[in-house]
């Protein structure tokens, strides 16, 4: 692959050694070697974690249309004191990734922006095709919500947030939020997939810097069927409305296929009233917010990230 000189010497480097060992792109795995990959993808690309208060795991019942189920999360606390929160839904194509893969990330926002971060271990596809993802993703919300007290958190100041198809989830999430509950403050959108209509042949950079075409592809078609993409549920872009939504901060990268739906739909919030921050990382490519061993703008992501975070819950007025 002959390599655009734009991207950052460090990406650049990622990229060649990649090349240089052969390694398979996802659309040439199936999925238990797929989700391997990104396993020890993201323990190598993260590095050593932080220390942190607590990290525990437990799993949470909810429920939906008469049927209980379990949801596995995982939260992260800086201190004892109430905090807010942030639910956070890891990337992957909606088929591989999961609480583990999103480990370091995790602990890094929490640490950063002080507050509590609750990882959803949400169904995978194509064991649990759609909408599975995104019901469990909504159910967990609530439960947090629901759960505030005993968490330690605070519920006034609750934001939603994820990378990749994570991030199509907090979007829709933001979007399927009930008016009668309590406000979500704020969505945090990192390189979202919005629109699964578009037409492939559009996208930049079809054959991909880690993400192409082929993987978008294998994806989508382990994730949905055909006729069902157009549902708001899987493409928040083609929600009929987006007034009234939480403020967005919306982060895309230059050498990214989904950079130009993040910006569409940056945009398209922003005309419909919503605040919105729209950071665009240049040389930059998708999955770089878990590489804090590879480059530094991972951790200027998680820093802005953080940043935008504390201003949205800064004026937030606590629920009665």
């Amino acid at each position: 692959m002959i390599l655009d000189p734009r991207l950052r010497p460090e990406i650049a480097k990622l990229l060649d050694d990649a090349a240089a060992a052969a390694l398979p792109g996802i659309a040439d795995l199936d999925v238990a070697g797929a989700r391997r990959q990104m396993r020890e993808a993201s323990a190598l690309w993260w590095g050593p974690v932080g220390n942190l208060g607590s990290v525990a795991d437990r799993m949470i019942v909810v429920g939906e249309l008469g049927v209980d189920r379990k949801v596995p999360i995982r939260t992260y606390r800086p201190n004892d004191d109430v905090l807010p929160v942030v639910v956070f839904f890891h990337g992957g194509g909606w088929v591989v990734g999961d609480v583990d893969t999103h480990d370091g990330p995790c602990r890094a926002l929490a640490e950063l922006a002080g507050c509590v971060v609750v990882s959803v271990g949400y169904r995978l596809a194509p064991e649990h095709r759609f909408p599975a993802a995104p019901r469990d993703c909504i159910a967990a919300t609530s439960w947090v919500f629901a759960h505030a007290d005993e968490l330690g958190i605070d519920a006034s100041r609750l934001s939603v947030a994820g990378d990749s198809a994570g991030a199509n989830l907090a979007a829709v999430v933001a979007q399927q939020w009930p008016v009668d509950e309590p406000a979500i403050r704020s969505q945090t959108l990192i390189y979202p997939a919005t629109d699964l209509t578009i037409d492939h042949d559009a996208l930049p950079y079809p054959d991909g810097y880690l993400l192409g075409v082929a993987e978008l592809v294998w994806y989508y078609d382990h994730y949905i069927d055909d006729a069902d993409r157009h549902d708001p549920l899987v493409s928040p872009m083609l929600a009929a409305s987006l007034a009234g939504l939480p403020p967005a901060h919306v982060i895309t990268c230059e050498f990214d296929p989904l950079d130009p739906q993040g910006a569409d739909y940056s945009r398209r919030l922003s005309a419909a009233g919503v605040e919105v921050v729209h950071d665009r990382f240049s040389g930059m490519i998708h999955g770089f917010a878990g590489m804090n061993a590879i480059t530094q703008a991972t951790g200027e992501l998680w820093r802005r990230v953080a940043d935008h975070l504390t201003h949205s819950w800064s004026d937030a007025v606590a629920v009665s």
